[in-house]
């Protein structure tokens, strides 16, 4: 299983989840980044500590309670943070594609 961050009441998952079509610097071209028909970016969330710093970070970012200054103004420059999902890695439009 791969856990990715994802979607919710904008993005749809289906089994037309493909690979990203473009590399981030510091990223792996091939089994990171996913891309949805609807175009919600799905990224891998990282192995322990790393990752879970990174989700704890989006969901307090994200919190709609928020109410600090300076979390509402970081909250403008991020891409928006739909949630985490779990995805199999075994769905063949992710596996069978020629990357």
């Amino acid at each position: 299983m791969a856990v990715a961050r994802a979607v919710a009441e904008k993005c749809t998952l289906t089994n037309t989840v493909k690979p990203f079509p473009y590399q981030v610097a510091g990223h792996l071209a091939t089994g990171g980044f996913k891309l949805t028909e609807d175009g919600c970016v799905l990224k891998p969330v990282q192995r322990p500590p790393k990752g879970e710093r990174e989700v704890v970070f989006y969901e307090t970012v994200f919190n709609e309670k928020e109410e600090r200054d300076v979390i509402l103004q970081l909250r403008r420059l991020l891409p928006h943070y739909y949630g985490i999902v779990e995805l199999d890695i075994l769905i063949p439009s992710v596996c069978n594609e020629n990357i």
